[in-house]
């Protein structure tokens, strides 16, 4: 009978034969559906089957759950986990259509967490799918979720949904970070080029500084270790910028030791960053692969500005047997663009940023 049945799971259950556990207690649940513990048997299952890596049954478990108890307040949370389980599987077609179909059906009811965790897979997936441009519109869409939340949703925020309102400020920063990267310091515009990509970089510092107000501590790695990134490949593009045409060897060697100068101040700021980011991993005890990837640029660096800046060999002649000229006829000016490192803001890495990012931030906490 299904007392005995049910006994027979729990025994294994007990002795930590979880596969056979699941398998007696869906065999329970398939055969008496109306008994009164057959909601407690499906959710051992559905539990046993996605630890054990059984997704596909895991999701019918899940699915039987949805379908024996409608009304049952769990129904947002098991539905949102069968889009989870899409998600191990790296099913990613399957994950965006299901968290679609969530936001339709219990967008509302499943409350406000669950609804930005979902915008979020959906950009997730879209990365996954490469459809960069679809994951760029659902963190603003997500962004725009958050700002018109009542204060009462606000209020319910929890760690999950604060990791979602990251995720979107992060990935908008890093798909400004990209487009600063596709900006070519050509001979013909250097001067254009270098203002145009130093604003959109400052731009997308912008939006990572707001990561850092949400005080995630996964998410304050990945953001400062951005910032050094996109700071450090901004010095090295900078200091090997083309040269302007009409310049002899002196002036050539003159024009890059001040691109060199300039560049320098840029990796004091990767640096500065990068040394944070240690520091958060530190006091957060989180290590990831952007922690591992700081200090690995932050040792480059201080190499490269303690071995090669301090030694550098600037030539005091130009052939053999001859002596400097006294004076020259024109100076070697770097263009005058408005990118020196003391223009470049540089906020202490404790400050939060001003405007929306600091609402966000500050509602989000």
């Amino acid at each position: 009978g299904p007392r005995a049945l049910y006994l027979i799971a729990d025994t294994y259950r007990m002795a930590a034969v979880y596969d056979l556990a699941a398998q007696y207690y869906e065999e329970y649940v398939k055969r008496h559906p109306k008994e009164q513990k057959v909601k407690k048997a499906l959710v051992y299952a559905s539990q046993f089957r996605r630890s054990l890596g059984d997704y596909r049954q895991a999701v019918k478990d899940y699915e039987r759950f949805i379908k024996l108890f409608r009304k049952d307040p769990k129904v947002p949370v098991v539905y949102f986990d069968i889009g989870m389980l899409y998600v191990r599987q790296e099913q990613w077609t399957s994950a965006t259509r299901h968290f679609n179909a969530y936001l339709k059906k219990y967008g509302k009811a499943g409350g406000v967490n669950l609804r930005l965790s979902a915008m979020r897979q959906l950009g997730e997936a879209a990365m996954q799918l490469r459809r960069p441009d679809r994951a760029r519109k659902q963190a603003d869409e997500l962004i725009a979720t958050f700002k018109v939340l009542t204060p009462e949703e606000r209020k319910k925020i929890n760690s999950r949904g604060v990791s979602a309102i990251a995720w979107a400020f992060f990935n908008i920063g890093d798909s400004m970070f990209k487009e600063a990267s596709g900006i070519r310091l050509t001979r013909s515009k250097l001067k254009e080029a270098t203002e145009n990509k130093m604003k959109v970089l400052l731009e997308a510092e912008k939006y990572y500084m707001t990561v850092l107000s949400l005080k995630q501590p996964n998410w304050s790695t990945a953001a400062l270790y951005r910032i050094g990134a996109s700071w450090e490949k901004f010095a090295s593009e900078f200091e090997n910028s083309p040269l302007p045409r009409g310049l002899d060897a002196y002036e050539q060697e003159e024009y890059r030791f001040a691109l060199s100068e300039f560049a320098e101040g840029f990796r004091k700021k990767a640096a500065a960053a990068y040394r944070e980011c240690l520091n958060v991993a530190k006091t957060s005890r989180i290590f990831n692969d952007y922690t591992d990837k700081a200090q690995l640029h932050l040792s480059q660096l201080s190499i490269e500005s303690a071995g090669l800046r301090e030694y550098r060999i600037r030539p005091g002649y130009y052939e053999a047997g001859a002596n400097p000229p006294a004076f020259r006829d024109r100076k070697v000016l770097v263009f005058q663009a408005d990118l020196g490192p003391e223009k470049v803001p540089n906020p202490t890495l404790d400050e939060k940023p001003t405007g929306e990012g600091e609402k966000a931030g500050g509602e989000a906490q």
